[in-house]
């Protein structure tokens, strides 16, 4: 599902959730907070982007998925910024709130703050800030715990292209925009799907994995966005309704960047964002509509390696 950098170390969790007998206690809880930096911070993600930000387009977010069962607990923390893992986030979590494994996970949009001194970014006020919020969300949720069924499912959809144009001589150039849609490889259409609802068949929680560098804003924007991910989630939730929350995880994104890559914001830069989210966000909903409503009982295993 991703990998959390903590300090020299990463950590890679490997959720696995199968059927189990009726008996398992799956319960879920989520939670968001918004983490928008301050106007005047300098943005992520491009070297050619030499100015700070002048405003906000819309509100960064971090989300909160709790999973809990009889024998086991998971956190996942979504971040709508270009990097950002802490390890007092993951410390506070485990030793004052009791919950052994944290993954935390950024969206990797280009159009979010970062630390004003890049060298000493523990040291950042609103660095510090995010990770006092997220502490204090997830201590809030653990009040909120539902019990909770499960369903898996997949969807397709071609957003981006292999930036990486490997000629026939083997030479390789990079392929930044691809308006015309020209065919390219490897690239991953492949949209992984969890869905968490309650027993009344409520939803609660969707959890979106998809592999295309949110970058259809470019170096030109100066207004902090959660670009893409963003658009497709804020449209997930309002077509499924209250108080279901959607949550996007980056998939092995490697090269592919989207069809209309660095969309100037003259050009209607926000507007094709919008047009990108929502797109992934139809074909989460379709295969959504496709899931049978009960879902399952699962067991909660967590594989974790050190690398």
């Amino acid at each position: 599902m991703g990998r959390s950098q903590v300090f020299m170390m990463s950590l890679f969790f490997s959720l696995l959730l199968g059927p189990s007998a009726e008996a398992s206690s799956l319960s879920v809880a989520i939670g968001m907070v918004e983490i928008t930096g301050p106007v005047g911070y300098p943005m992520g993600g491009y070297g050619a982007r030499k100015e700070v930000s002048t405003g906000v387009h819309d509100p960064l977010l971090a989300k909160v998925l709790l999973l809990k069962t009889e024998d086991q607990q998971l956190t996942i923390v979504t971040y709508d910024l270009v990097g950002f893992s802490s390890e007092k986030v993951s410390r506070v979590l485990r030793e004052r709130l009791g919950i052994p494994y944290v993954l935390q996970v950024c969206s990797h949009t280009h159009s979010g703050p970062v630390p004003k001194d890049r060298e000493k970014p523990f040291e950042d006020p609103w660095y510090q800030e995010v990770e006092e919020k997220v502490i204090r969300l997830v201590e809030d949720t653990q009040e909120r715990f539902v019990p909770a069924r499960m369903a898996v499912t997949q969807a397709s959809i071609l957003l981006g292209h292999n930036r990486r144009k490997v000629s026939e001589d083997g030479t390789v150039t990079m392929f930044w925009r691809n308006a015309e849609r020209v065919p390219t490889s490897p690239v991953d259409p492949g949209v992984g799907i969890m869905r968490f609802a309650d027993r009344d068949g409520k939803v609660l929680a969707v959890l979106v994995n998809y592999a295309c560098h949110p970058v259809v804003l470019g170096p030109d924007n100066l207004r902090y966005s959660s670009d893409y991910p963003g658009f497709m989630y804020r449209y997930v939730e309002r077509k499924l309704g209250g108080p279901a929350l959607c949550f996007f995880v980056p998939g092995a994104a490697g090269d592919i960047n989207p069809y209309n890559d660095k969309q100037r914001v003259d050009q209607d830069g926000f507007g094709v964002a919008q047009k990108v989210g929502e797109a992934l966000g139809d074909a989460v909903l379709a295969a959504l509509e496709k899931l049978p409503e009960e879902g399952f009982a699962p067991q909660l295993l967590i594989s974790q390696e050190i690398f």
